[in-house]
């Protein structure tokens, strides 16, 4: 009541005072100049002032209507690629282990210690060429002793060159007589003139050297004799073969050589790394999740790193991003805005509109410092792209390693073998031996075609050749003695030649000498022969790998498979995990803390924005038709202005480069850039375009300080008549100062500043002229709807209309009575709508308050979502308290963050007022008792805050306790899970055709819940009356949070939509096992929504042959759930384990609970006859005793009852109380009662009696009322 009056005061106040004082001008702001001291930059600097102004209202409005996504609002003012990018941001979850894990990489790194091998390709290399030359070492003896070579190379030196072989007829000669010889025998006899010349050639060529062509005949006749030498080595070079060998490993050494030398160091280096490496490869998996966390921070990196290339559609009116937003408020203030769009009168009535983008502002401001000035330091997508790309190798190569088996003997092999190794003594001339080598190969090539070519024509005997050929003879004598031989004649000699006998064998021989033969006949063997090299070198190489103990380590390596991939997967690994370093890990948990806070600021920012999207109220501003359009216009418009601006103020920089001489522009159009686009047309448009530049800027001049909007945004409409030069001034980039350098004009080559100026301005306005015109256009319905906002008056020319006023005659005395009269009645109106409206608004809250829908899926809720905690979990609220951020705590809470929320974990479960005391945090007492907090509840060990701060003496809690004791405060609401923040689980067992669930999320597949990610809603089959017959499968979802719904849900949502949100009708009530019905899901629900204690709190629990994981995999899921450690399962306790006394729910039971399925019950029986019946200790049940004990889920507690009966005597009313009674709704806004999700109806002062718990809203804030069992609303 007292702030009430105090407000009226206050209002009466300043009503009096404003009426009764003259306006006078108020305080003015200097005009934002910015850059530039021209008219057009001025101009442009105002009219920024009312874009900002224009986008600020079009973005309120776009928010509101739902049209501008709040998302892709903070990625165009962060110049970020798109809204999915910030969305992607704010709703990554980073692993929290990532910082231990980076460093416990190090620590394995720093174990390493320094390594000589910096190059594992090296050592790979230096392996693959030993193992190249394993199939040598039985060759490398034998080349080193055998003499067989020598028989060979004497051989080889007795073949001699020139007359030896010299051909008794020119070879050319020879190859025409062959070609004839083959046309006489084979050409068809069908009287063909070419027979005919060539028949009669032959015998010219016979009858003229007949005595040389029958020494070439005789030469192959005689082939065993006359080419003895040559065909006597035929396959004898093989002798060489292993002295080869010894050539080619001697020369692979040699070339080796630094990698051999140093290979038995890197191996047992190699080997020092394994007994590091083996054991850390054993981590691929820790290596692979972190690769994956670092994926998310790399992916974070790059999208913050990674500007935006596509053109704004919300923000065109901020070109400074958040900046811009947080200027408005001063904007608001400025003189020329005032005359402009409210005639001097106060704007400050549009704050309140648009106050939420100063606070936005303000958040992403800091957002993008933090992250640019961060960024500015290091390379951060190099520093995070690198380490990721080094955690994958280590997860792949780690896999890999974990796999390899016999490496320590292979490499212990290969040290042995590469340790005696020495260097090649000398320079045996290896390479002389390869020509050696070639040379007899090539020679034994000769041998072995002239030997099978012979032998195949001499396969029958070569009696008949001569004869042949001297038969032949004759013939060739007698039709040489013709004058000309026609056609006919020369088939009919055909014929007689053929039938010589040994023709064909004749024709082969000499076509033999033109083909086969031919390196004889042609000189090419005498050539080559003539070429021989020094066979002496053979010797000096067999010896050439004495002492290098090549041999012996080839030995050694002989039989032994050598995985060279894994050895080089082993290097790589090593060298991988030393690239970890600390300075690199230090930059990671950086950007770690880097994103929580940026990810806070963006939430911060979408928040904000997402609350101004509630219904349009009676007192908000009238609404600006196209306000999009009309602020994208705008602010192109702007910023265009200010471009040619800029080009104004470097007009003698355009007119420099427009006046260059004919030799530079022929120059100019050498340089690939500006081949096509330095015409005579763009340089006569930069010359046009000063001139133009300096008529808009005296038009500026002139219109600038006109009085009137439309007028000064006539410059829009001018400056779109400019069309400037076609040319993208970007090409004048770096490269292209690079080619005016190479240029041979001096002018251009000192030029490059010039044109680096240049390509900061924008030139090519002919694309732009829509856009400028687009900016006038907007002012005339923007002035129209400054003016009924401001109730402004115009006529049709846009000249204002003054209201007279004439002289009332009424004194300063009397026009002081009026006012004090109208604000009497100001404060009676404004007492009793205050007055209705806070009736109205306390109904409303408490309706809500009382409603059980408001607390369905507490723990859904974005404030309520439980988060990881020590050794259970607990809601963001908890953590912050911890971490003493009470910016965050606060935030948090009136977001509707659950303040009796306590710890679901098995070694304690405070609620957040214990916490507070625990730490001793006064601020966050006080914070959390203002937002309802209730002060007489129970925590684990049965004590309340207040009584937690006395024991640990937290005095200045103590005071707050005492300071708010008689004084109650309502309770944050959750906000309800929205529809599409569902996602709905679908029990396996219901068949598909059967139950729709297969249609159903063809239709609505966005809800399908997604890997672990829990559900809000589970389906379950019921019977036709909707009862759920329990079975052990359905535990863990009926002691969680998730809403369990009947089958026939999916049916109706496939008929009706609306039946996804609107589902009070399908929500599963009750449950059936072994007989018996149980009514109480609901209840359990909100229990755990609520996060009370956990049920089984304090309880241990073991089963009956616990290591057979998979038969009690559901229960221990369920007890997990319900507070006991997943740990537990030895049968029975140790004594030292016993835990001692009751339950904290439940009076009537031990803390120590044997668990054991109903076949084993004999032998339970005997195996712990003595504990079973002796210890009162131990709770021995079957699992369906157990199931049953859980599905009762009933409260028996002498504490919480005495809590409760005492929160039921604190609010009865007492006799004889002199106070009004207060209404039911204000006594229950907060108070000190117990926590009532903890407790419920018991005997008061006897023995407690077995309850059910009662669901309620937080505390005794709504006493009795329960989640509604019926499946009606």
């Amino acid at each position: 009541m007292k702030k009430l009056l105090l407000m009226q005061f206050f209002l009466s106040l300043s009503f009096c005072f404003c009426s009764c004082l003259s306006t006078g001008s108020g305080l003015r702001f200097y005009r934002q100049n910015g850059q530039g001291s021209s008219a057009l930059h001025q101009i442009a600097n105002d009219f920024s002032m009312l874009a900002r102004l224009v986008n600020g209202i079009a973005l309120r409005e776009g928010l509101s209507d739902g049209f501008a996504d709040p998302e892709e609002v903070i990625a165009e003012l962060l110049n970020l690629e798109s809204g999915e990018t910030v969305h992607n941001l704010i709703e990554t979850k980073l692993d929290s282990e990532l910082s231990k894990k980076l460093e416990d990489t190090v620590i394995d790194a720093e174990k390493l210690g320094v390594n000589p091998i910096r190059n594992s390709l090296e050592v790979k290399d230096g392996i693959m060429a030993l193992e190249s030359m394993k199939s040598y070492v039985d060759d490398l003896n034998i080349g080193a002793t055998t003499k067989n070579a020598n028989d060979f190379i004497e051989k080889a030196k007795k073949i001699k060159t020139a007359t030896q072989y010299k051909s008794p007829l020119p070879f050319k000669d020879i190859q025409d007589v062959a070609e004839r010889m083959k046309i006489l025998r084979d050409h068809p006899l069908d009287a063909d003139s070419l027979l005919a010349v060539r028949i009669s050639e032959l015998f010219q060529m016979i009858v003229k050297s007949r005595h040389q062509i029958h020494s070439v005949i005789s030469y192959s006749v005689n082939y065993r004799t006359h080419y003895e030498s040559i065909l006597d080595i035929q396959g004898k070079y093989k002798t060489l073969n292993p002295i080869h060998s010894i050539s080619t490993a001697g020369q692979a050494y040699q070339k080796s050589w630094n990698v051999f030398n140093s290979l038995a160091e890197k191996m047992n280096a190699l080997k020092t790394d394994m007994d590091v490496l083996l054991p850390l490869s054993t981590d691929h998996e820790t290596h692979s999740d972190t690769s994956k966390s670092l994926k998310k921070v790399t992916d974070f990196v790059k999208s913050m790193s990674t500007l935006k290339m596509s053109s704004k559609s919300l923000t065109e009116g901020f070109p400074n991003g958040p900046s811009d937003l947080i200027r408005i408020k001063e904007d608001l203030n400025e003189k020329w805005l005032k005359e402009k769009i409210a005639e001097g009168k106060d704007m400050n009535k549009l704050l309140p509109y648009l106050s939420f983008l100063d606070n936005v502002g303000a958040n992403l401001s800091i957002v993008s410092k933090e992250w640019k000035d961060f960024n500015k330091e290091k390379d951060m997508v190099g520093i995070t792209t690198s380490l990721l790309s080094l955690f994958e190798t280590l997860a792949k190569d780690g896999k890999h390693i974990q796999g390899i088996k016999h490496l320590e003997t292979t490499l212990k092999t290969l040290t042995s073998a590469t340790s005696s190794l020495k260097p090649i003594k000398g320079s045996p001339k290896f390479s002389q031996f390869d020509a050696v080598y070639n040379f007899s190969k090539t020679l034994d090539g000769y041998s072995d075609a002239f030997k099978k070519k012979f032998e195949n024509i001499f396969r029958n005997g070569d009696e008949g050749v001569f004869a042949a050929f001297e038969s032949l003879v004759v013939i060739a004598e007698t039709e040489v003695q013709r004058a000309r031989i026609n056609n006919s004649e020369a088939d009919d000699t055909a014929r007689k030649c053929r039938a010589i006998q040994g023709f064909a064998q004749l024709v082969d021989v000499v076509v033999a000498s033109n083909e086969e033969l031919a390196p004889i006949f042609s000189g090419e063997m005498d050539k080559f022969l003539k070429e021989k090299p020094d066979f002496s070198v053979v010797g000096e190489v067999q010896k050439g790998l004495d002492g290098t103990g090549l041999e012996d380590a080839l030995k050694k390596l002989k039989g032994q498979s050598v995985d060279l991939n894994s050895i080089e997967k082993i290097l790589n690994f090593g060298m991988k995990v030393r690239e970890v370093k600390k300075q690199s890990v230090d930059t990671i948990k950086q950007v770690l803390d880097l994103i929580e806070k940026l990810k806070v600021g963006l939430k911060k920012a979408k928040s904000m924005m997402k609350k101004s999207r509630h219904r349009r109220s009676l007192d908000e501003l009238k609404r600006l038709k196209d306000s999009k359009a009309i602020a994208l216009d705008l602010g192109k418009g702007v910023n265009l202005l200010r471009k040619l601006a800029d080009a104004y103020e470097k007009r003698n920089l355009i007119q420099t480069i427009a006046e260059y001489p004919a030799d530079v522009d022929r120059e100019l159009k050498f340089i690939p850039a500006l081949d096509s686009l330095w015409t005579k047309e763009a340089k006569k448009s930069m010359r046009e375009m000063t001139p133009e530049l300096e008529e808009i800027e005296k038009y500026a001049q002139e219109n600038k300080d006109s009085k009137d909007l439309i007028k000064v945004g006539s410059v829009f409409s001018k400056a779109s008549e400019i069309r400037g030069v076609p040319i993208d001034t970007k090409i004048f980039n770096a490269n292209f100062l690079e080619e005016l350098k190479k240029s041979h004009s001096s002018i251009l080559q000192n030029a490059g500043q010039t044109f680096s100026e240049l390509s900061t301005l924008e030139l090519d306005y002919s694309t732009h002229r829509t856009s400028i015109k687009a900016a006038s256009l907007s002012l005339l319905p923007l002035r129209e709807y400054f003016d009924e906002v401001f109730g402004i008056s115009r006529t049709s020319n846009g000249e204002i209309i003054v209201k007279k006023e004439g002289q009332n005659g009424i004194s300063q005395e009397t026009l002081l009575y009026i006012c004090g009269a109208i604000a009497f009645v100001v404060l009676v109106v404004g007492g009793a709508i205050y007055f209705i409206y806070k009736c109205r608004r306390d109904h409303k809250y408490f309706k809500r308050l009382r409603d059980p829908e408001t607390w369905v899926l507490l723990a859904f809720t974005e404030e309520n979502v439980p988060v990881e905690f020590g050794n259970g979990f607990a809601i963001k609220a908890y953590h912050y308290i911890i971490k003493n951020d009470y910016g965050a705590f606060r935030n948090s809470l009136r977001k509707g963050a659950y303040v009796d929320a306590k710890v679901q974990s098995h070694k304690q479960s405070n609620t957040m007022l214990h916490e507070a005391v625990i730490q001793g945090r006064p601020r966050f007492v006080e914070a959390l008792i203002k937002h309802g907090a209730t002060r007489d509840i129970l925590n684990h060990e049965y004590e309340t805050p207040y009584q937690l701060a006395v024991r640990l003496k937290k005095k200045s809690c103590i005071k707050v306790f005492k300071k708010y004791e008689k004084k109650t405060f309502k309770v944050v609401l959750p906000e309800p899970v929205a529809k599409h923040d569902y996602t709905i689980k679908v029990e396996r067992g219901i068949p598909e055709e059967e139950h729709y669930h297969g249609d159903f999320f063809k239709k609505f597949g966005q809800y399908r819940t997604e890997g672990m990610k829990r559900p809000t809603h589970y389906v379950a089959k019921t019977d036709k009356k909707g009862v759920l017959h329990v079975e052990e499968h359905h535990l863990p979802h009926i002691f969680s949070a998730s809403m369990i719904m009947g089958h026939r849900w999916l049916k109706a949502c496939l008929d009706n939509s609306s039946k996804i949100a609107h589902n009070q009708e399908y929500r599963v009530t009750k449950m059936k096992f072994r007989g018996k019905e149980y009514k109480n899901l609901l209840e359990i629900k909100d229990f755990i929504n609520r996060m009370n204690v956990p049920y089984m709190f304090g309880i241990g629990v073991s089963y009956n042959n616990n290591t057979l994981t998979e038969e009690w995999g559901t229960l221990r899921v369920v007890t997990g759930q319900l507070g006991v450690f997943v740990g537990t399962g030895d049968f029975p306790f140790v004594k030292e384990s016993q835990k001692r006394g009751t339950t904290y729910h439940r009076d009537d039971l031990s803390r120590n609970f044997l668990i054991y399925r109903k076949r084993d019950r004999t032998q339970v029986e005997m195996n712990f006859k003595s504990t079973w019946i002796e210890n009162s200790e131990f709770w021995f049940a079957n699992t369906d005793e157990f199931i049953e004990y859980l599905l009762s889920f009933k409260i028996i507690s002498k504490q919480i009852a005495k809590v409760d009966a005492k929160s039921k005597d604190n609010k009865a009313e007492k006799p004889g109380n002199k106070k009004k009674k207060k209404s039911i709704e204000e006594s229950q806004c907060s108070n000190s009662g117990p926590e009532n999700s903890d407790s419920g109806t018991s005997a008061i002062g006897g023995t407690p009696t077995s309850r059910t718990p009662v669901s309620r809203t937080p505390g005794s804030r709504t006493p009795g009322s329960r989640t509604p069992r019926s499946r009606t609303p």
